[in-house]
């Protein structure tokens, strides 16, 4: 009988001014989950929310009605189908909480392709995903490339993700979205663009704060699209990622493709040294990229094609081991400000050791910077400028004279700094400042 799953009795305790309280029974196998969905949307039932009370396993995908909740008491473990593709799918205004979802990495957790309004908290997903394209733990998007619509409102909230297959999590064209105080460890993929923590695209005034990522793939959080926009990811630690012997860039945070008006504040991205630090990319247009950290990494900041309208200020680059500890190629109007490179461990002799290469690009502000190391010839500068961008590019910026030259946009390098034994600040290679820059100490090749 249904009472012997989902009790129609509710015991109430009172006190002292707090709110009532109030204890349900819960469902221990498919069955009753079933049978307590169909007396919701039938009517028999009116509270809408099914609490899990023991373990069990799925045998298919469940679907949970518009407006139905579900509630783990105690974490009840739930064993997903291993060939259903997907455990739960939400259909929209649904929270799931506290429980958790296992697998063997043939099965996507949960699947939102409905409409938003859903909060996924306090959740844990073990084993799920699988190692092939559109598959994650939790997969959040609707339609085919091209025919998506936006899906708002959903919350993703301190849950655990352990051994993702292909990525954690998959959020496409999410508006209003919070993905915040999770913890991701270990996600793996055997194609190059597979193994992300998050793989997005089309975030829409979304937030990605105070995540944990370890034993990352790939990248941390991949974001893209022209779609997306007001977005901010701030106070997340990658720790550990670029795992994949696949190829592919490894990135901590990759943010690019269009993408528009997004902040980037306050990440730690370390131990790394198949990877990136951050990544701007593919006309990605007014960043804000402040306050981070890249420590033991590969290098610790790429910025290439075509973006513009960047502000990078106050970052700590601490410790790469490729040629360049931060290169900025074709792109322009960018202001490069306050930021700290230490421990650059590549060896002179071996290549062009830069702690900045500025190349290919226009309109470059390079202010205020510290630099330490043994950048101590022409070719081995803490700041190489080489070039600007053609004139014939069509992303080029700026208004140039019959001669090719832009002196009205040309770079600024002013009061940098450099210490530690290192004699070469700066080093101009075919290209000239503006007429008011103060720089010192350059070379011109």
């Amino acid at each position: 009988m249904y009472e012997s799953f989902f009790d129609l009795l509710r015991e109430t305790i009172q006190g002292d001014g707090k709110e009532a309280i109030t204890k349900v029974t819960g469902v221990s196998n498919q069955e009753e989950l079933l049978e307590a969905i169909a007396h919701i949307i039938f009517g028999i039932e009116t509270q809408k929310e099914i609490v899990i009370a023991n373990d069990f396993s799925l045998s298919k995908m469940i679907t949970i009605p518009e407006g139905v909740s579900l509630r783990g008491v105690g974490n009840p473990k739930i064993q997903a189908p291993t060939d259903a593709g997907t455990a739960l799918q939400l259909l929209g205004d649904n929270k799931i909480s506290n429980f958790t979802i296992h697998g063997d990495h043939t099965t996507r957790a949960v699947l939102v392709n409905r409409k938003g309004n859903i909060v996924i908290r306090d959740m844990v997903f073990d084993k799920m995903g699988a190692d092939k394209t559109n598959y994650s733990a939790v997969y959040i998007r609707n339609g085919d490339s091209g025919n998506e619509i936006v899906i708002e409102n959903v919350t993703i909230q301190d849950c655990v993700f352990k051994n993702s297959a292909s990525h954690a999590m998959v959020l496409w064209r999410m508006k209003r979205g919070k993905v915040v105080n999770n913890i991701i460890d270990g996600t793996t993929g055997e194609h190059k663009h597979r193994g992300n923590g998050i793989r997005a695209e089309d975030l829409d005034t979304c937030i990605i704060s105070g995540n944990t990522f370890t034993n990352i793939g790939r990248m941390g959080a991949e974001v893209l699209g022209g779609g997306t926009t007001c977005t901010t990811i701030s106070n997340n630690t990658f720790d550990t990622y670029g795992l994949n012997e696949v190829g592919g860039v490894k990135f901590a945070i990759s943010v690019g493709q269009l993408a528009n008006n997004v902040v980037i504040n306050g990440n730690v991205a370390k131990n790394a040294p198949k990877g990136f630090g951050y990544e701007i990319a593919q006309d990605a247009t007014n960043i804000i990229l402040s306050n981070n950290i890249a420590k033991n990494v590969g290098q610790a900041l790429s910025v290439s094609a075509g973006c513009h309208n960047l502000t990078i200020h106050g970052n700590i680059w601490d410790g790469s081991s490729n040629k360049y500890q931060a290169q900025l190629f074709q792109c322009w109007s960018i202001d490069y400000s306050n930021n700290l490179s230490i421990n650059h461990t590549f060896p002179i002799g071996d290549g062009n050791k830069r702690g900045l290469l500025v190349n290919q690009c226009n309109k470059v502000n390079v202010r205020g910077n510290t630099f330490e190391g043994d950048y101590n010839s022409s070719p081995d500068a803490a700041i190489y400028f080489y070039s600007h961008l053609s004139k014939d590019n069509p992303r080029s910026y700026g208004t140039w004279d019959e001669g090719g030259k832009i002196s009205a946009n040309a770079h600024s390098v002013d009061n940098n700094v450099l210490r530690g034994g290192g004699t070469r600040l700066v080093t101009l290679h075919g290209i000239e400042l503006a007429p008011d820059s103060n720089s010192s100490n350059l070379v011109v090749k």
